[in-house]
């Protein structure tokens, strides 16, 4: 990082006979561990006092997001077969995977109100 002021880090997870969303979850996870050093430096450099003075903006914020993910897992549930949803719940996966490997929390139960404040979103 030293070098060139960027990290870079490249997960292959392929594997025919896992569902696409757990490779996600999984590259996520693996992601998580590997650089959580970095996302607490990331963390403290944006994140940290964010809220302060803004309670109502980001609580307004959080419900919004929480809204948006279980919309998201409804039409993820409605649409199967569909391409672009399938793609988004591979995302969502690899976020929720990022979560845990940052907190090294594998397969905790996911709590949207949870992410929707978390830092790392």
């Amino acid at each position: 990082m030293r070098d060139f002021g960027w990290a870079f880090l490249e997960v292959d997870v392929i594997s025919p006979k896992i569902p696409h969303y757990l490779q996600g979850y999984a590259a996520g996870f693996a992601e998580g561990r590997a650089t959580r050093d970095l996302i607490d430096l990331h963390i403290m450099n944006t994140v940290t006092g964010y809220c302060d003075g803004a309670k109502h903006f980001c609580d307004e914020l959080a419900e919004f997001i929480e809204d948006n993910m279980n919309w998201m897992e409804t039409e993820i549930k409605e649409h199967p077969e569909d391409e672009y949803w399938q793609q988004v719940n591979l995302t969502v996966n690899q976020l929720f995977g990022l979560i845990h490997g940052y907190e090294n929390t594998l397969g905790a139960q996911i709590n949207y109100r949870e992410i929707a404040v978390h830092p790392i979103l």
